[in-house]
Parts: structure tokens; sequence; C-alpha cells
């Protein structure tokens, strides 16, 4: 058994169809999902049972661990397991939004992004630790690509990608290409949680954070 944060939107035929075909020819797929993933499963859930915020937070510090070794997929297992075990928090969804982005799996990572928005809107003010999360030639690349994905023709998930790009790019200081990604989300957004992330890269503020500075 695995757990998949589908956020709602993900296409979930595509998603099964993608890992059929890539699970036969992947070691690491077949351990990631198999081995591992029941493992770390089965320790969130005993946490959850049993209400133990010091295994939560063992969890945490191993996906941690984890992600500074460049074991992108077993981290982001860690940090699945913890956000299994606690729903409500959004720092276990941060995690495994970047252990996926290292893993090369931007999609994956941006609803894992788009989740921690909606358990908690005021994180998206936060900018990741990447340089001491991650091997920052890993970051550059996998952004690197991440722009190659978005210079092309336009993905049909091209809205999630358009909200991890910009937030990537925030969180390593560049603004400008941050505020060019914001634009663009911005001209897609779909929904007022896109909007507001846009909004805010593009002006600092959160729009509830406008509207209570008007009323004042």
């Amino acid at each position: 058994m695995f757990f998949v944060d589908l956020a709602g939107r993900k296409d979930t035929v595509r998603i099964l169809s993608d890992l059929q075909s890539a699970y036969p020819a992947s070691e690491q797929l077949q351990w990631a999902l198999g081995e591992a993933n029941e493992r770390v499963v089965r320790r969130a859930h005993q946490a959850l049972e049993s209400g133990d915020a010091e295994r939560l937070g063992v969890l945490m510090t191993e996906a941690q661990t984890l992600m500074s070794r460049g074991q992108y997929y077993d981290a982001a297992a860690k940090f699945s397991s913890a956000a299994v075990a606690n729903p409500q928090n959004p720092l276990s969804q941060m995690g495994a939004a970047l252990a996926m982005f290292g893993a090369g799996e931007p999609v994956s990572a941006a609803f894992r992004l788009r989740r921690a928005m909606e358990i908690f809107p005021p994180i998206m003010e936060t900018q990741m630790a990447v340089a001491e999360m991650m091997d920052a030639a890993t970051f550059d690349d996998r952004l690197a690509e991440l722009d190659g994905l978005l210079g092309e023709q336009t993905p049909n998930d091209s809205q999630m990608l358009l909200l991890l790009a910009t937030y990537m790019h925030a969180s390593a200081g560049q603004e400008d290409q941050a505020k060019a990604y914001a634009q663009r989300l911005a001209d897609v957004a779909s929904d007022a949680l896109m909007s507001a992330y846009a909004q805010f890269v593009l002006t600092g503020k959160r729009p509830d954070e406008q509207t209570d500075q008007s009323a004042d």
C-alpha cells in the first residue's frame, strides 16, 4: 500500500499508467513503492495511533538526513509518512515537495507545495533553506529542467509547474525570475490560492493583508 496526495486535481489514470510503465525498469522505484514504503507507512501509522509526536519528529529528522545524502525518493517517503500521521502539518508537505523536486518529479513536487499552502496559507511567505536541505548542483539542475519544461510547448500541468517555478526561484533568491513566473501564473490562475500566491510574489503582500490594510 502507498499514499499519494492527489489534491483532487491530478489525472489518476495518467499517474497509474506512468507508474505501470516505469515500475518494471526501475529498481529504485520498486524499492520506494515496496519495501521502503511499507516500512515508513507502518511506522507513521503506529505514531498516528499512539499520538506520538516525538516519533513524528524522528520521521521528519530522518527525512532531512536522507535529503542531505541525496536520497530524494527515500526522503519523500519519510516526509509523506509524516504527512499521513499529521495531515495538518504543512512542513511535512513542504519537505516532500523539495524531496520530489530533487528526485526530478516536478509535478508531484508542485502538488505537495500546493497542499502545504492549502493547509496554512501564510507558509507561502516562507522560503525553503534549499542550500541546507539538498545539494546545490542538483537544485540548479532541477531548476534548469523545470525552466526548460515551461519554455517549451505549454504542458498540461503548466499551472502547477508555474507555481513550483515561482516558489523555487524565489527560494533561490532569484527575484526577477520568480516575478516573471508569478506574472504568468497570475494570468492563468484558476483559483484563489494560485492567484493569491502570484500576487504575493508580485506585490510582497497576500490579498488578505492588502484588504486588511485598506480597511484600516
